[in-house]
């Protein structure tokens, strides 16, 4: 099958994901196990896949969800090459969702327009789901979290985003963002707990926070709310506007 990976960083993406997919897949026949996972309702691993568009746009955002809701079934003998054409061949669909709203809109507003599409990066916090949701289980899940927390950081490393855009403040994945060891890159120990090396700064409406971790996080990381509540609580467009002030009010990005 053939994947849109000939541009440089799509190569480079794939040696990641040919070198992480043996131990992500471990962790998850582990979850499997211990967390009672239906296999035939656990997902397919998330990969991503750059377009040339992406490479040559200005600014390069990247949006990082939850988790899929449903992404085929889950086969440990997948290879990269397949999992990241089903990244494109979904990601070029026309989707009808609050977050799908929020990513053309903001796109728009950062001047990259119609072709959002295929000009921006999509990823999430949790490259699996089961049962069309967020999978649940305490420590093997627990694990499997930092592992991807640790491939998202190679996400980041790979494509060189300017901006990154966390859309979810969920309790799960908030916590293992703030006790990840983002210095050492390494997943949380509890036998060796490090201090929390990810500062939060709210910005003026409390609605958004910017990320930092030195030399880690572009300096344009903010995470919010999904886009669901956002809706919901009909403060989409604040939020919207807020964020892209703050980007827009600096020099350069």
């Amino acid at each position: 099958m053939n994947t849109s990976i000939p541009n440089v960083v799509n190569q480079e993406l794939r040696t990641c994901y040919e070198t992480w997919l043996p131990t992500l897949n471990a962790q998850i026949d582990l979850c499997i196990q211990q967390c009672n996972w239906p296999k035939d309702q656990v997902s397919k691993v998330f990969t991503m896949s750059v377009d040339d568009a992406y490479l040559e746009v200005s600014p390069k955002i990247m949006f990082v969800g939850r988790e899929t809701a449903g992404w085929h079934t889950y086969d440990s003998s997948d290879k990269v090459d397949n999992l990241m054409q089903h990244y494109v061949d979904v990601k070029d669909r026309n989707h009808n969702s609050p977050f799908w709203w929020f990513r053309k809109r903001f796109s728009d507003a950062l001047g990259i327009g119609e072709q959002f599409r295929q000009a921006t990066l999509w990823t999430n916090l949790c490259k699996i789901d089961v049962n069309k949701t967020k999978p649940t289980g305490r420590e093997s899940f627990g694990q499997l979290s930092q592992l991807f927390i640790t491939l998202l950081l190679e996400e980041i490393r790979i494509t060189k985003p300017d901006v990154v855009l966390i859309m979810t403040t969920d309790g799960h994945y908030n916590w293992h963002l703030n006790n990840y060891d983002w210095i050492g890159n390494s997943c949380y120990d509890p036998h060796n707990l490090k201090p929390n090396s990810l500062h939060r700064q709210p910005l003026l409406s409390g609605k958004i926070e910017q990320l930092a971790v030195e030399s880690v996080l572009p300096k344009h990381t903010y995470q919010i709310p999904h886009p669901n509540y956002l809706y919901k609580k009909g403060i989409a467009d604040e939020v919207l506007n807020e964020l892209t002030q703050q980007i827009l009010a600096k020099a350069t990005i």
